[in-house]
């Protein structure tokens, strides 16, 4: 079994019945690779923590592991909960009857912006701000009173807040940057002039020296798929790092700044990915999970993360661990995949 830790790498752990499947056809190469692996690989499993009946969503894990954050949609809006890891002891931070969602906690672990349309005069109105407030629920705070939309908050390492904002007036987004009372707020990214696009899923790197975006370019000849940035918090050096035809999602890093995590669509389905924060090292990270995975956050240690999923129209919430992982050889028809991550149940 490969541990795959702060140094280990995607590397490949395939038998000879395996590397003989890869190569019979390149056409079906990724499903003739997944009937080989599965084979080949003895799975360990996940934990279901939050159930269908929260209609659970935008899973976050706190900086010290001891809590994760979550939207609930039971009640047909948002609501921001906390939750052990084990799924014990949830309990509602918001009660309020707007749409809270997009949690994402302080790096001491003190506060948890969110964002919520409970300033919009109707429920049709797509405005939305950005609040804060203690990891108890308590001393909330508006930090963007202006017009438009201000969402996806990430917290740096010293206090600040990168959002995605599209002020009234304007036609798409920006990454913008603000301190963690509202003050100063400063647009950042500084696109090349043949760069075409819209950037969205600003986060913080854990050392505060870069911020990681998602970029759906335009400029490209088939449309599809979209770009994961890195820039400096000034907005300098914007560096385009991937390129994935499945777009991009909800890109995390890992606590060690080392690894971001995202998803993306797979064979038509929703499924995670990881890279390294250099961009090299792409892993399609495979689970014998029979749902579509929405999003994810790593857990402090790096050894687990917790996803949202969502199947036959229920979402639930499930820890994955990473120290029961083995890894293998994969292919990808647009060649930028090198290998894979296999991890589930016991079979």
């Amino acid at each position: 079994m490969q541990v795959w830790d702060r140094n280990t790498r995607c590397e490949a752990q395939i038998g000879e019945r395996a590397l003989k499947t890869l190569l019979l056809s390149a056409i079906s190469l990724v499903a003739l690779a997944t009937e080989a692996l599965y084979g080949d690989v003895r799975l360990t499993g996940p934990e279901l923590i939050i159930e269908a009946s929260m209609e659970p969503a935008e899973p976050a894990w706190s900086p010290d592991g001891s809590q994760i954050t979550f939207v609930s949609r039971a009640l047909d809006r948002g609501e921001i909960f906390v939750t052990d890891p084990d799924g014990s002891a949830s309990r509602n931070l918001t009660q309020h009857p707007a749409r809270d969602q997009s949690p994402a906690w302080s790096t001491d672990g003190a506060h948890i912006a969110f964002v919520t349309n409970r300033n919009a005069e109707t429920e049709e109105e797509t405005f939305s701000d950005i609040y804060v407030m203690d990891a108890t629920g308590a001393g909330l705070q508006r930090l963007t009173p202006s017009p438009g939309r201000d969402y996806e908050p990430s917290w740096s390492s010293d206090g600040r807040i990168a959002f995605t904002t599209t002020p009234q007036g304007f036609t798409g987004p920006q990454i913008w940057v603000m301190n963690a009372d509202g003050t100063n707020r400063t647009g950042i990214v500084d696109y090349p002039d043949d760069v075409v696009g819209e950037p969205a899923h600003p986060v913080w790197s854990p050392s505060g020296a870069k911020i990681a975006y998602v970029f759906e370019r335009d400029d490209r000849e088939d449309k599809f798929g979209e770009s994961l940035w890195v820039v400096d918090p000034d907005g300098n050096n914007p560096t385009e790092l991937i390129w994935d035809h499945g777009g991009i999602n909800a890109p995390r890093f890992s606590a060690d700044g080392e690894r971001i995590l995202y998803t993306t669509l797979r064979s038509g389905v929703m499924t995670l990915m990881v890279v390294d924060s250099d961009g090299q090292n792409l892993c399609w990270v495979t689970t014998s999970l029979e749902r579509r995975i929405t999003a994810g956050s790593w857990s402090p240690d790096g050894q687990r993360i917790v996803v949202s999923t969502r199947a036959l129209g229920d979402s639930e919430l499930w820890i994955l661990f990473l120290d029961r992982v083995d890894t293998a050889v994969r292919g990808d028809s647009w060649g930028q995949l090198k290998h894979s991550i296999l991890f589930g149940w016991e079979r």
